[in-house]
């Protein structure tokens, strides 16, 4: 027992691929100088069955659509209505969005959600008579169900537009603010630091009247007025500005 589950969990990852080997310095050299004188058709068309043709990316499928995993994809991202997906449709076609009809749009969506949430709780509680009594129709009640629940989910996948757009909108008031905080700080910080210089110029330098257009200090000794200046400098560092 224990050994089978040391195999099965040895096996989660698949092996790499076989063609793996054909990666090799000397291929890698040899579609390189190809691609330097040849289109990738070419080059496809001329590597076909050979060792190069796995080096090569596979072409881009044509048409509108692509098989993958066994599903059918679409190139273009569309939203699939309910009547290409093979599904009945419950509720009416609505005023489009194009036509500046939001609220409209929005209250008729919100009104006929309510009346099929309502329609399936009473399908689920007709289900559940259904079940007691005769469970051989119940086949047909759930099948109402689904097709409920798929309307439902169609219709708020619907707004999936509409909140990313609000999102987006929250988003950026929210970095407006934050970079109006960010400015009302600095301005802050710079107010504060130009109070504090002009506390600190006044109280350490006592400047006479000009002179030939120069401003004259009290005492003219360059090392008094560079002492000075270095304890403005230090009284500026000792203070802690931003929040």
């Amino acid at each position: 027992m224990e050994d089978e589950q040391h195999g099965l969990i040895s096996a989660l990852y698949p092996p790499p691929p076989p063609y793996l080997k054909f990666f090799t310095n000397k291929n890698v050299e040899k579609l390189k100088e190809l691609r330097e004188t040849k289109s990738d058709e070419e080059i496809y068309q001329q590597v076909k069955g050979t060792e190069l043709q796995f080096l090569i990316p596979p072409i881009k499928p044509e048409g509108e659509s692509y098989r993958s995993f066994g599903s059918v994809w679409s190139f273009k991202d569309k939203f699939i209505d309910l009547k290409a997906s093979g599904i009945q449709q419950l509720y009416p076609n609505f005023i489009s969005e194009e036509n500046d009809q939001d609220e409209v749009f929005s209250h008729e969506r919100l009104t006929e959600m309510k009346k099929m949430t309502k329609s399936l709780l009473l399908n689920f509680l007709e289900l559940l008579g259904i079940v007691a009594k005769n469970p051989s129709y119940a086949n047909q009640k759930i099948e109402h169900i689904r097709i409920i629940l798929i309307n439902l989910h169609y219709l708020l996948n619907s707004y999936r537009l509409h909140q990313s757009r609000e999102i987006l909108i929250l988003e950026m008031e929210s970095k407006i603010q934050q970079d109006k905080a960010e400015i009302e700080n600095i301005e802050t910080v710079c107010a504060k630091i130009e109070e504090k210089v002009r506390t600190l110029v006044k109280k350490n330098v006592t400047l006479l009247p000009e002179k030939n257009g120069e401003m004259e200090v009290e005492d003219d000794k360059e090392t008094d007025i560079e002492a000075k200046r270095q304890e403005v400098i230090d009284s500026l560092l000792e203070e802690e500005y931003i929040e």
